[in-house]
């Protein structure tokens, strides 16, 4: 390992100017750091059967543009990682290079680590007015769910179903109840919970839900009066909104948001401070309601709110927020990896996907 890559991770863990490093800004121990160094690509793979029983493995790797793409070990490293239940985090050689000076970055990298290892850097402040948040996603035959509950402690989880030789939306079926059954085994039935998807929810996937939220009530995991929303998180938004100052116009600030009817609202999850005022217009999500218990009763505002914060609750980064809830944006990561053969065993319940 070269000397840049080991005074990088050293100030990762003890930090480096300002930022006090992992185990005290964490307040969190690492007992012990095993350096193992290789000498060329191949060797990479040889040397994973030395590893010892770790909580994360840190990778220094070439970075994207100086190898060829064959040659690339990102992806393949991290399938034998997942394959061993080992949460990784792979940190480029430019990085190493010239960004260990860097307190932005060395913090960066300490949350990933934090984060992949089962911690939870923060929370939200106040409770959601629903019992749950459950995002959805599928792809490459197989289903992934993101569930948040115990909001005053706030429990996260993620769990996949696979299964090629279904249609996906039976994998959705399989995941759902395991989801609904892991609530009711931790606290009371739930009364309210929320479904998020990133695009369209499918007339397949709502009837199954439906069909679902039937059985749950006769099996009584969920209360009788149980209701439920289901959410759709929407990128592709030709409307922007505008901050006006002046004669000119520019970003909006982050959490501004415009109802365009009782089911559907416009909300800006990125914008001013973080997206400087000349940039180009930053788009707002559009939040719609596809399908409720309660028609009546439903609230766009509140199902708008849920998904600005739980874009702020992002752990991937500590600077930059993400423009998507993490409910759909980790289960989307999911599914991405998946279709790239990246397959968590089923031990593995960290954020490895950060």
């Amino acid at each position: 390992m070269s000397t840049e890559a080991k005074e990088l991770i050293e100030r990762t863990v003890y930090g480096y100017k300002w930022f006090k490093g992992l185990e005290e800004w964490f307040d969190t121990e690492v007992p012990e750091m095993n350096f193992i160094k290789v000498s060329n690509t191949k060797e990479y793979f040889k040397k994973i059967e030395e590893i010892p029983y770790t909580t994360v493995v840190l990778t220094v790797i070439p970075d994207e543009m100086s190898v060829d793409y064959d040659e690339d070990p990102y992806m393949p490293l991290k399938q034998e990682y997942a394959s061993r239940g080992i949460p990784s985090q792979m940190i480029n050689f430019s990085t190493c290079r010239n960004l260990r000076d860097s307190p932005a970055v060395l913090y960066n990298i300490a949350l990933n680590i934090y984060a992949k290892a089962g911690g939870t850097p923060w929370i939200l402040a106040e409770p959601f007015q629903t019992d749950a948040a459950i995002g959805l996603d599928t792809g490459g035959g197989a289903a992934a769910a993101t569930l948040l509950y115990n909001w005053t402690n706030l429990t996260f989880t993620w769990e996949t179903e696979a299964n090629p030789s279904v249609r996906e939306v039976l994998s959705l079926e399989t995941l759902l109840n395991k989801l609904i059954e892991k609530i009711a085994e931790e606290n009371k039935p739930p009364s309210n919970i929320v479904f998020h998807k990133e695009g369209l929810f499918h007339p397949r996937e709502i009837y199954l839900l439906r069909k679902l939220v039937e059985g749950w009530k006769i099996e009584g995991i969920v209360e009788e009066d149980f209701q439920y929303t289901v959410v759709e998180v929407k990128k592709k938004c030709v409307p922007r909104i505008l901050r006006e100052q002046g004669a000119r116009y520019y970003n909006p600030v982050k959490g501004t948001c415009l109802v365009l009817d009782k089911y559907k609202a416009l909300v800006t999850t990125t914008g001013y401070p973080d997206k400087i005022l000349h940039t180009a217009p930053v788009k707002p999500l559009i939040v719609e309601i596809a399908d409720t218990s309660n028609w009546d009763t439903a609230n766009i505002l509140q199902y708008t709110k849920q998904v600005y914060w739980l874009s702020e609750l992002h752990w991937g980064s500590g600077i930059f927020t993400s423009k998507y809830p993490i409910t759909t944006l980790y289960a989307h990561r999911i599914i991405a990896f998946w279709t790239q053969g990246i397959h968590p065993t089923e031990e593995e319940s960290t954020l490895w996907f950060l």
